[in-house]
């Protein structure tokens, strides 16, 4: 019954919250707040697909401009929430080497300095797979 009742009192301390993920041009994934949209998870060079994708200070990334030719694309993101009652958040890239797969989870980072804004306190952890889906060319080319 004790258990029942501290149960009940986390379930209530649990707040509905909004995001967008967004794929920029310049090769990064980042993740935004709603309704203010304010940028709280930011990863740079997300199309290398890194084992796994730690939030950068978009102020602080190093690094020329954004060759696409080697460095590849994404063209599609789905965030989905899967197991029971939908609790365990997956993201899921169409890049144009394949499919990456990542499970999003909880990360308590060191609180910001003084100043700044806090990010999302999550790591994204990429699942390897043998899933293929690109398609393929019929006829001669």
């Amino acid at each position: 019954r004790v258990h029942g009742e501290t149960l009940r009192h986390v379930i209530d301390d649990i707040v509905d919250s909004y995001w967008a993920v967004v794929y920029v041009e310049n090769g990064a994934l980042e993740i935004y707040s709603l309704p203010d949209f304010r940028c709280v998870f930011h990863v740079s060079g997300f199309p290398h697909g890194p084992s796994l994708a730690t939030h950068s200070d978009p102020k602080w990334t190093v690094g020329s401009a954004w060759d696409r030719r080697s460095q590849g694309t994404i063209s599609e993101l789905l965030m989905v929430g899967l197991g029971p009652a939908s609790a365990r958040p997956y993201l899921i890239a169409l890049s144009d080497s394949g499919v990456l797969l990542y499970e999003v989870y909880r990360y308590d980072q060191l609180p910001a300095p003084a100043g700044e804004q806090q990010p999302l306190n999550i790591r994204l952890r990429r699942h390897h797979h043998s899933m293929n889906v690109r398609t393929r060319r019929i006829g001669k080319t």
